[in-house]
């Protein structure tokens, strides 16, 4: 009986002996992550988790639009973002509460904010005075068929470029498309008149035809994000 008990002690401490150099080789590990051995790819799969975020909510807002333009017979200029948590999207004369996209009678979807390590937190916008090239019908300056869309400004550089390496977009430089113009995102409430294209100012046509992409602002330094939500 003495034996049996010397021996289970010593694989215990076998057992602690090889815990404690397992603990020490992991402590090793994740310490030289942090000093930066590994932050680059870390960076980059973070990146595009917060891209495949961002993408996929944009498709969300354009399934609930599509859904409540078919299923509840809303209008394009009926449907209307007005919600609790942004001001300034209600329309005049009000529409009735199935051609929300954030009612629970309409679209039924959840304002979600934006985290900060994505854009800083700044807010989604939809807007209705925007033309993207080779989407819908292309008609210019002093018309009324631009798209709705959905908008999430001041995106992360890194992220950015994760989005449109998803979405299949790519510049010769490598680096995200940059605007023709000034885009100013107008919050819809039911006016489509044009105010501006998004186009890039290479002429590369890298987002002709596109639903959604991220893009630079012509300013240059600040980036966001669009997508279709009614092609027009």
């Amino acid at each position: 009986m003495i034996v049996q008990k010397n021996s289970e002690n010593g694989s215990v401490l076998i057992l602690i002996f090889v815990a404690i150099v397992l603990f020490a080789a992991l402590s090793f590990t994740v310490g030289n992550m942090m000093r930066g051995g590994d932050t680059g790819s870390i960076g980059d799969e973070k990146g595009a988790l917060n891209a495949g975020e961002v993408i996929d909510y944009g498709r969300k807002l354009r399934q609930a639009v599509q859904s409540i333009r078919i299923s509840n017979s809303c209008t394009d200029t009926d449907i209307s973002f007005n919600n609790a948590t942004i001001a300034g999207y209600a329309h005049t004369p009000v529409v009735s509460d199935k051609c929300k996209v954030f009612h629970t009678d309409g679209g039924a979807m959840l304002l979600v904010p934006s985290p900060a390590e994505i854009n800083g937190g700044t807010d989604w916008a939809f807007g209705g005075r925007l033309e993207v090239d080779d989407v819908g019908t292309d008609c210019g300056a002093g018309t009324t068929c631009t798209e709705l869309y959905a908008v999430l400004e001041d995106i992360k550089l890194p992220v950015c470029s994760a989005i449109n390496d998803k979405l299949g977009i790519t510049t010769p430089s490598g680096a995200p498309p940059q605007q023709n113009d000034a885009v100013s995102f107008t919050k819809f409430i039911g006016d489509y008149t044009w105010q501006e294209d998004i186009e890039d100012s290479a002429g590369d046509d890298v987002l002709k035809g596109k639903l959604a992409g991220c893009t630079e602002t012509s300013a240059g330094g600040s980036y966001f994000f669009y997508q279709v939500l009614i092609v027009r």
